[in-house]
């Protein structure tokens, strides 16, 4: 059937809203309501639907204002922001960790960040039917969801999948907020406007709930009897908005709520951040002198005990203007250091002014003669006035002419279906090539070789192939290519290399393919991409062997995934296939030979001169492919002490962390049957079994590590030997309950007030305590860390010693770990014992720059988080939630 109606919709951080079009000559725009529960028992109908998910006691996903406002009392069953998790890169969008970090719900019902979007997508869908499901089916309709501008290419795939999964037509179509709301005053003002024909630059300032945008058009000249538009820039993705702001207040309100200074628990933050929204609005729309908020208090149930306050409207409302829109120059720049505020795990923009940011995306453009507001973040008057006022200042008094938008809330939806209606007519009003170039890398370097790949500003439709000369593609098993977003300003043509500021580039999820030819180990090919009439950008290798035709679509690997022939070579090895041979040979004839050859750290070295690279240089893949050769057979272990030791030194290094690369855990089953013909009997076997496990173990699952820590506590309480290496093994097992854990401390602790009875070295227990307390973990969820009060009863018996002494020197790192400051504050220690951790550090020498994790929260580097692994990590390794 022919469609009816084009229909927009607004996938929004905060909201969402569903507005739709009849597709006939002058029809308008309208809105859909959207019915949701409101309380337990009651259903209304409102012209937006909250983006929160909530968990009920029966287990069933409720959406809307009922989960919103369930969500403020048990925020730990609440999805807020399923959006914003769509470009976090750091998490594959499709793992299943939302509600982020939740103690409360199980980790089987936890969503992904596109089923959670899903869920909102197909609410919205339901809604759609319930109205118009018997004349005009939804997946029958044009179809267009907004993104915002800077979306990459990767997010915006992933926000396609959610689609799908929801149930949407294949022929949906993607827009910019930004644009989207523009579409909308063209709707409502005209094309032909007095404003377009007398103008040059047009902003686009959209902030959300989660997001900011800026977008820049040119207004050129009139072409068929319109003026021609262009959306020439946008800004880079900001996660920076309303819910900044709420996170402000609520930090502000904590001191004057929290008794004794002390910090809220996790349930009465989740409440106090949710009535920040409300005060939010209501200093901003003015009219009240005094605003009361009030909270739970610990313990208690909901309002059978309250903490309260009195906030000054005028005092919320500075910290609103002075915090997210002071004034600035024309020429500031954002900041850029590593601390931030970073709440439920999202990397919100670490400089909160919206000014700074606006300033430098429109540094060197000249006169911005009209502007457009939109989002509920910049609904208030208020909001608009200043950044009117510092928009005049930049331009030396010359205020833009604010184009009028009465719905900063419905103008992305309304506009959405606009542009759904013009392109089924095939009039497209705002010209937009690609925001931002994307490039490749090729070539045998870990990185390879970056070359352009997709221009900025290229136009939906327009193709380009890229030739490089010996590029191949591997055939019969999956093929790699590591993807990029360009920064703003990097103009290179297609097929043009880029050398220089690779820092500034943003990386992409890994594009991938599978090819299944007969013959050969690769083909020659040549890259073609085009961003297609639905918005999304699509690569292909195309071959270049008459004999061998075809085209291979390449796609981004949302999962977090790669899965290759560990024993075949390839372009992400870093070596030429001949070095890997010649490196296997090596390794081979070392295990098998006898006397000194035998010796694992002479085998290492060996290898070093195959490979043409040290050891610490070996990328993941490299290592996992060297690794076939001593999980190929046994004979090695049954050759005796030498050769067993040996061999699990060089097993335990290949395969280090046990995770990473695909096939992982197959390799560890093969690991594990070939450690059940090990004879230990010898101590140094022991040892070096031990120090395999501690290497490996981060890749076993909970229960093979619970499994392990029982056999290995029980051989420690027996006084076996290798303690020391046994104590490491068991302190780095970070998937065990706490009940284990609890058990380990409780041994350890009663060891440690033994051996400073007895004037003992403690060093060893200190190393273990140092992985068991660790605020920071390599693998596994935070529900595994242990409790805040551990760790302030082992500094308690530590505190009055002297921490330079050489056998005490493991107590700065072992607290720089254990009081650190993480973004859930039921792990933290108290303000109190922190304090006096951190000036305890400070008398031992330890630089203020690296005690300002304990006092405040500071992101977590990939170089902080590989080192609880105790030694360096393979190149390549990527870890979730950095």
């Amino acid at each position: 059937m022919e469609p009816r109606y084009s229909i927009g919709i607004d996938l929004g951080t905060t909201n969402c809203a569903l507005a739709f079009v009849e597709l006939t000559e002058g029809a308008e725009s309208q809105v859909l309501p959207i019915r949701q529960r409101e309380m337990e028992r009651t259903e209304v109908k409102r012209s937006s639907l909250p983006s929160f998910l909530y968990l009920t006691e029966e287990g069933n996903w409720e959406v809307g204002l009922y989960a919103r406002e369930r969500g403020r009392e048990q925020p730990e069953r609440l999805i807020h922001s399923a959006k914003s998790w769509l470009c976090h890169h750091s998490i594959s969008p499709q793992a299943k960790t939302l509600p982020w970090r939740s103690k409360r719900v199980a980790e089987e019902e936890k969503l992904s960040p596109i089923e959670a979007s899903a869920q909102l997508l197909k609410h919205l869908k339901q809604a759609w039917e319930e109205r118009f499901g018997r004349e005009a089916p939804f997946v029958e309709q044009l179809v267009t969801v907004t993104v915002p501008a800077s979306f990459d290419a990767a997010a915006q795939a992933a926000t396609r999948e959610a689609a799908n999964l929801a149930g949407y037509p294949e022929s949906l179509r993607l827009l910019e907020e930004p644009q989207a709301a523009f579409y909308r005053w063209l709707e409502v003002t005209g094309e032909n406007s007095k404003e377009l024909r007398t103008c040059e630059r047009i902003l686009v300032v959209d902030i959300g709930g989660g997001t900011s945008d800026f977008s820049l058009f040119a207004v050129g000249d009139v072409e068929a009897g319109m003026p021609k538009i262009e959306r020439v820039s946008v800004s880079e993705h900001l996660l920076l908005g309303g819910d900044n702001i709420d996170l402000a207040l609520a930090h502000a309100l904590e001191s004057e709520l929290a008794p004794d200074g002390e910090a809220l628990s996790v349930d009465q933050w989740g409440f106090l951040t949710s009535r920040a929204r409300e005060l939010k609005e209501r200093c901003l729309s003015g009219g009240e002198e005094q605003i009361s908020v009030s909270i739970p208090s610990k313990g208690s149930a909901l309002f059978a005990g309250t903490l309260a306050t009195e906030v000054a409207a005028d005092q919320a409302r500075e910290l609103v203007l002075e915090g997210f829109y002071p004034s600035c120059p024309r020429d500031a720049k954002s900041e850029r250091s590593q601390e931030g505020l970073l709440e439920m795990g999202l990397p919100y923009a670490t400089d909160c002014a919206v000014t700074r940011h606006l300033a430098e995306f429109l540094g060197g453009v000249g006169q911005v003669d009209l502007v457009l507001f939109n989002g509920g973040s910049l609904s208030p008057r208020l909001i608009q006035e200043r950044l009117l006022a510092q928009l005049a200042a930049w331009q030396d008094g010359r205020e833009p002419v604010v184009l009028e938008n009465g719905e900063t809330d419905l103008a992305v939806a309304r506009g959405a279906a606009c542009y759904g209606a013009q392109a089924r007519r095939g009039v497209r009003r705002i010209d937009a090539g690609a925001a931002r170039a994307v490039f490749l890398a090729v070539g045998e370097e870990s990185e390879g070789r970056r070359v352009c790949v997709l221009p900025k500003g290229a136009q939906p439709e327009q193709r380009f192939e890229v030739e490089i000369e010996g590029l191949r593609l591997a055939v019969n098993r999956r093929a790699r290519f590591l993807a990029f977003q360009g920064a703003n300003d990097m103009e290179e043509a297609a097929g043009e290399f880029c050398n220089q500021n690779l820092d500034a580039m943003r990386r992409l999820p890994a594009l991938d393919t599978l090819v299944q030819l007969e013959g050969g180990e690769s083909i020659p090919v040549r890259l073609i991409s085009e961003v297609n009439e639905l918005g999304l950008l699509t690569v292909s290798c195309e071959s270049l062997d008459d004999s061998k035709p075809g085209v291979w679509p390449l796609e981004f690997n949302l999962r977090g995934e790669f899965d290759f022939s560990p024993d075949a070579a390839s372009r992400e090895l870093g070596v030429s296939e001949a070095k890997l041979g010649k490196a296997k040979q090596v390794l081979k004839r070392g295990l098998s030979s006898k006397g000194q050859g035998l010796k694992g750290s002479r085998i290492l070295k060996d290898l070093e001169n195959a490979l043409g690279a040290a050891k610490h240089e070996w990328n993941l893949d490299l290592c996992r492919a060297l690794a076939t050769v001593p999980l190929e057979g046994s004979a090695v272990i049954s050759r005796g002490a030498d050769a067993a030791e040996s061999w699990l030194q060089l097993t335990g290094y290949l395969l280090r962390p046990g995770f990473g690369a695909a096939g992982d855990e197959a390799r560890l089953d093969r690991l594990d049957e070939l450690l059940e013909e090990l004879d230990s009997a010898s101590a140094k076997v022991e040892v070096q079994l031990l120090i395999l496990l501690r290497r490996v173990v981060a890749g076993y699952p909970a229960v093979r590590q619970v499994e392990l820590f029982e056999r290995q506590f029980a051989s420690l309480q027996n006084g076996r030997r290798a303690e020391a290496e046994r104590v490491r093994l068991l302190a780095s097992l970070e998937k065990v309950g706490l009940s284990q854990k609890q058990r380990l401390y409780g041994e350890l602790i009663q060891r440690l007030d033994d051996q400073l009875k007895d004037g003992k070295p403690i060093s060893v227990l200190l190393a273990g305590f140092g992985g068991l307390l660790s605020r920071v973990l390599l693998q596994a969820s935070d529900d595994c860390i242990m409790p805040p009060d551990t760790v302030e009863t082992l500094f308690d018996r530590l505190r009055k010693l002297d921490w330079s002494e050489s056998d005490l020197s493991g107590a700065v790192p072992l607290f720089l770990k254990s009081a650190r400051v993480v973004d859930d504050r039921s792990l933290n220690l108290s303000r109190k014992t922190a304090g006096k951790v951190a000036s305890k550090l400070e008398k031992s020498g330890v630089p203020e720059s690296r005690l300002l994790p304990l006092r405040d929260y500071v992101p977590v580097t990939r170089t902080e988080r590989a080192s609880s692994f105790g030694e360096s990590l393979p190149p390549g390794l990527l870890l979730d939630g950095v």
